[in-house]
């Protein structure tokens, strides 16, 4: 197993002098998105925005008709397809080893994003001394071995090169953070839940957001019509989650996706559409620290990245995990390809 040499200094107790004044919620959390990764893809070539979703599905509640046979509702063909499994431990490898399906429209052939492969920044060491020797916070206390104890998943909707498609939407499921821990070897979910997100510039930095056009599914789903053009759009979810930081030992963030159409009386043009999902997460050292804490940096370093991969009709997964297949930060950890297969994390 690549990694950093493991420290037994206590978290760096941060307080709340860097809660965020008069910034949303969860703009303030998950500021500005992808961050290190990509700023990782930058440097080596040479939160978030936006309200929660707010919609709900109502919930049918059947009564129970004593005189006649239950009558049971249809089962919802989504639903099934979605529980079916679709991930595999061949697929968590190929998504931190391969290119990009298709290059980025707009992206730099230069920017390591806008190409392939996966990328380990942090990893699984969370800690400000795992962070890469280009990313510089005036405090030098988020450069020091204390545990960052909170993580937060996120993804990212790119339109690729020789995207043709109008009337095609890109649907989500859950996106959900695994992590396994040194000291039992166990998976731990740590967060799952529907994807929110504002679709940011291309070059995922700033406030420059606005709103996507953004339906919800049931309880869980949600889908989005990429803007295309400057913009894509970024999600996550839950905001940021409890970790253990001196016992994580890897991190699996995955989520499901596929083509549907925008308009189901306009024409199917999913055969035409080149839309790219990869994911990713953050670490924090905890629930209070904000991005502006990282000043003069405008953005978390991130564990890293995903390659992009191509959605499809039927359900894709799509998965960052941190192993050391693709490229890694000489700061960074990521276990092996064959410890993650001798002990690979849940498998949907």
């Amino acid at each position: 197993m690549r990694h950093h040499t493991v420290e037994t200094s206590d978290r760096i107790e941060f307080g709340t002098s860097f809660q965020p004044a008069s910034r949303r919620a969860l703009r303030s959390s998950r500021t500005p998105l992808i961050a290190g990764a990509l700023a990782l893809a930058l440097t080596a070539c040479g939160g978030g925005g936006g309200p929660a979703a707010t919609d709900t599905a109502a919930t049918a509640v059947a009564s129970a008709v004593m005189s006649a046979p239950e009558s049971k509702p249809a089962p919802d063909a989504a639903a099934i397809a979605a529980a079916k499994t679709v991930n595999s431990v061949d697929q968590i490898v190929d998504d931190m080893k391969l290119m990009n399906d298709v290059p980025l429209a707009g992206i730099p052939s230069n920017y390591g994003f806008a190409t392939g492969p996966g990328q380990i920044v942090m990893g699984s060491d969370p800690r400000g001394s795992a962070t890469p020797s280009w990313w510089n916070p005036n405090d030098q206390r988020f450069k020091a071995g204390g545990w960052w104890n909170t993580l937060i998943p996120w993804l990212v909707i790119f339109d690729g090169e020789g995207n043709d498609a109008a009337n095609t939407r890109v649907e989500l499921g859950e996106l959900k953070a695994w992590v396994k821990s040194r000291k039992s070897g166990q998976w731990t979910l740590v967060t799952k839940g529907p994807v929110e997100g504002w679709n940011y510039p291309k070059h995922l930095t700033g406030s420059d957001v606005s709103s996507p056009d953004y339906r919800t599914h049931g309880d869980n789903r949600r889908s989005v019509r990429p803007a295309g053009g400057n913009a894509v759009f970024h999600g996550w979810c839950c905001g940021k989650a409890a970790i253990q930081g001196n016992d994580v030992e890897a991190v699996h963030i995955t989520v499901q996706a596929r083509l549907v159409l925008h308009d189901a009386s306009g024409p199917d043009d999913r055969a035409k559409a080149k839309y790219l999902v990869h994911v990713g997460g953050d670490y924090y050292p905890d629930a209070s620290v904000s991005i502006e804490a990282f000043a003069p940096a405008v953005y978390n370093p991130g564990l890293g990245t995903s390659r992009a991969k191509l959605v499809r009709q039927d359900w894709t997964a799509i998965s960052f995990t941190t192993i050391d297949v693709g490229k890694v930060e000489p700061t960074g950890r990521a276990m092996t390809e064959s410890e993650l297969r001798a002990a690979p994390p849940p498998i949907e």
